[in-house]
């Protein structure tokens, strides 16, 4: 069994891990989008905002609920703040992975632009 530092310390591994995720390069995935991206956009833009993703920052934002740590919120919205500094992907099932967290953060924030980002994918969504 494990006791509550060794539970910290895997969850603080996994976190570090995922932030490659978030913000390094994945050269096969843009190859795979140059022949496959249906929409025609900025193929860059769907590398950071994707399903997988979209898993990843639901895991911060339950441990966020959780724990309360500030951390976890800010990685959250520094990662939300640099994608719409960048520009979002078109909406598809996959890009809307991402927006689950972003109601959260939203809600808990009343962050005006992450909510406008709710509200339009929400529609299209509809």
């Amino acid at each position: 069994m494990c006791d509550a530092t060794t539970i910290h310390e895997k969850i603080e591994l996994l976190i570090n891990s995922f932030r490659s995720v978030l913000y390094e390069p994945d050269e096969t995935f843009l190859k795979n989008m140059e022949t496959h991206n249906l929409a025609g956009d900025d193929i860059c833009r769907y590398q950071y905002w994707e399903w997988t993703q979209g898993v990843g920052l639901y895991g911060l934002w339950q441990l966020f609920t959780h724990t309360g740590a500030r951390a976890y919120l800010d990685i959250l919205t520094d990662y939300y703040d640099a994608r719409m500094q960048v520009g979002l992907p078109g909406k598809n099932i996959n890009t809307m992975a991402p927006i689950l967290t972003l109601t959260h953060v939203a809600e808990h924030t009343g962050n005006e632009q992450y909510l406008s980002v709710c509200h339009d994918w929400a529609e299209w969504a509809m």
